[in-house]
């Protein structure tokens, strides 16, 4: 199987600043998940997702980020995800899944100003999130996980992904046994 697209980052104070290097999806979903728990834990308050070089993102994707957008939303009204640089089909996909309520979906290019600055004068230190090595239950919880995730953000999804939440329902018993 080929190695997932990279995920790269940088830190401004309590904002993580993440740029997908390619294609979002179920493959590099975990370590995206990994990740932001990590940095959430440790004061992280505003995570900005660079969607520069993304051309598209999957579901499990998105799923990844609803979950992140709703632990920094317990953290208090300073707890945001935002997304930036998105291309049409990222931002359709975003919308036509109601993301767009959740997120911060900057458009115009005009969040955060001073940080874009600073990135693109700053390549050199940017690193990669880790990869992280999942087993396939793991992949099928964080799969599932992500899918009702969207349910819960916005209830006109849940008939969407019916089919795809109980066959990683299945999948994850028939993987857990032993």
């Amino acid at each position: 199987m080929t190695p997932p697209d990279p995920i790269v980052f940088t830190q401004f104070g309590d904002l993580i600043w993440l740029r997908v290097e390619g294609k979002g999806c179920f493959q590099n979903s975990p370590m995206l998940k990994e990740f932001c728990v990590a940095m959430v834990e440790r004061g992280a308050l505003k995570i900005v997702v660079d969607l520069e070089n993304c051309p598209v993102m999957d579901s499990t994707f998105m799923g990844v980020l609803s979950g992140i957008a709703c632990r920094l939303a317990d953290k208090g009204d300073e707890g945001t995800l935002s997304i930036l640089n998105a291309n049409l089909r990222n931002q359709k996909a975003l919308v036509s899944l109601g993301l767009d309520q959740v997120f911060e979906v900057d458009l115009e290019g005009e969040s955060y100003p001073e940080e874009r600055r600073a990135v693109a004068q700053r390549t050199a230190a940017v690193a990669a999130v880790p990869d992280v090595q999942v087993s396939k239950a793991d992949q099928a919880e964080i799969m599932l996980e992500a899918h009702e995730a969207l349910g819960e953000i916005n209830p006109d999804n849940i008939p969407r992904f019916k089919d795809v939440v109980s066959f990683l329902r299945e999948d994850l018993d028939r993987l857990k046994q032993p």
